[in-house]
């Protein structure tokens, strides 16, 4: 728990943070996205939003719900609040009281490890049995971030200016092309190594996913950085779309016609993808910064008070000795 007073949380976070329980392993993970993780995630989501607001149902029939670090599902399994899920609400002969379905679950692994992501993911498939899709997003730093601390060259050289407001740090420092390190007053505030996707999609004839499946139409992989290759995971996609209009179409609803719902030649562009992590490590770093020196800032100014305290307090005792 004494990491989320830890220099990225909680303002790398927005003060928010997650918590998630597995029953199984009594194993309690906290995680706290940065805004990278965020902007990315939020373009899936709004690509998401986008499509599958085009089915051509009344609401009232049928409704797709695609939400951030929505109430997520308690279960026997695990207690969490996935990082993207896409409900379905329908009123059928099947399900007349319009009972949600969780169809698609995305997790961002940020301050996780991966194996806690996959567990969780785990827990999920087992227990979500409407499950259509699952996407996991890997982020890899070159460095785990650590704030310059209070001493050294490096902070006397950041103390001798006041604190960049954001549009400053932009126009002074933004070069948002060249986010691999970067890099402020020969500190480096962000370096991403590596961002990955992987996507399960369950496979015909199968009852849940399979997420110890590498190949196939099951699974896909793809890269937004250092390199951007997302064909597959396009394509991925494609097919989780497929799946849930065949799921819809099964649905039985009254006068509803699907057929003509047809999807976008591409769901994901990637240059999108590459703009939102551009923009959301310059975000990152610019907040990581903005933490370390209001800390900075607190600290100076209670060992002011301090010193004044201790000066005020020692000149009465002088006056006092003085006055006998």
């Amino acid at each position: 728990m004494d990491r989320l007073e830890s220099d990225e949380c909680p303002q790398t976070c927005n003060k928010h943070f997650k918590v998630s329980f597995l029953q199984g392993s009594r194993c309690l993970m906290i995680s706290y996205p940065s805004a990278a993780h965020k902007f990315v995630l939020d373009t899936v989501m709004g690509r998401l939003r986008c499509i599958l607001g085009t089915i051509p149902a009344p609401a009232s029939d049928l409704y797709c719900q695609v939400s951030p670090h929505s109430p997520g599902h308690r279960s026997e399994s695990i207690d969490a609040a996935p990082d993207l899920m896409v409900k379905m609400w329908s009123r059928s002969c099947e399900n007349p009281r319009r009972v949600p379905r969780t169809i698609w679950l995305m997790e961002n692994a940020c301050s996780q490890s991966d194996g806690d992501v996959m567990d969780k993911l785990r827990a999920s498939v087992h227990d979500v049995l409407d499950l259509l899709v699952v996407c996991k997003i890997l982020f890899k730093e070159g460095t785990p971030y650590h704030s310059p601390g209070s001493r050294g060259s490096t902070v006397k050289r950041l103390r001798l200016s006041e604190r960049l407001s954001w549009p400053e740090w932009e126009s002074n420092y933004g070069n948002p092309h060249e986010y691999a390190r970067v890099v402020v007053d020969d500190y480096t505030w962000f370096s991403p190594s590596s961002v990955e996707f992987y996507v399960w999609i369950r496979k015909p004839g199968e009852s849940k996913i399979d997420l110890d499946s590498l190949s196939g139409d099951g699974y896909a992989f793809g890269r937004l950085y250092p390199t951007v290759d997302l064909d597959e995971v396009d394509n991925a996609f494609r097919r989780g779309l497929e799946l849930t209009k065949a799921t819809m179409l099964g649905l039985d609803i009254p006068n509803m016609d699907l057929n003509g719902w047809l999807f976008p030649a591409r769901v994901i562009h990637p240059e999108r993808y590459v703009f939102a992590l551009e923009d959301g490590a310059w975000w990152t770093a610019y907040q990581r910064y903005r933490k370390w020196y209001d800390n900075e800032k607190k600290s100076r100014d209670r060992s002011h008070r301090r010193q004044t305290a201790r000066a005020c307090a020692s000149h009465e005792a002088s006056a006092q000795l003085n006055s006998v």
